[in-house]
């Protein structure tokens, strides 16, 4: 069981993790709006994809994190402790999706945004699981 501060300082956290999957939702959408405006038939099929597997699984993935932060105010930590845990893998996990599509900046924002993801998913998870990181 946590203490009333360290139960705070996880619910801080778990609203800095949802920002981060907000943000890089954000900025993939970003991407891929440019990206389309430029369009280069090289680039074309790896776009897509990103719009269509990994935009489409973050967007999800952001709606179950919101409500497992929800049921984690409610005391509820299970959802929470899983949205977590399947983002800290989440750099890993996109390593054969090419961002050649995207510009050089929007490459690093999106490279630092997913960087920001999985440190906070780490950092929640050991917070709810009371282990220091």
């Amino acid at each position: 069981m946590l203490s009333e501060e360290n139960r705070a300082e996880s619910l801080a956290v778990a609203g800095e993790f949802i920002k981060a999957n907000e943000t890089l939702v954000r900025l993939i959408r970003k991407a891929l709006d440019e990206s389309s405006a430029k369009p280069s038939k090289e680039h074309e099929s790896q776009a897509r994809t990103w719009q269509t597997r990994v935009l489409q699984t973050l967007e999800s993935d952001l709606a179950q994190a919101r409500k497992a932060a929800e049921e984690y105010q409610r005391g509820k930590p299970e959802a929470m402790l899983y949205a977590a845990g399947d983002k800290t893998s989440l750099s890993k996990d996109l390593d054969g999706f090419s961002l050649e599509w995207a510009t050089p900046e929007n490459n690093k924002l999106i490279r630092g945004a997913i960087a920001e993801v999985v440190h906070f998913a780490l950092e929640l998870r050991a917070r709810i699981s009371g282990t220091k990181r």
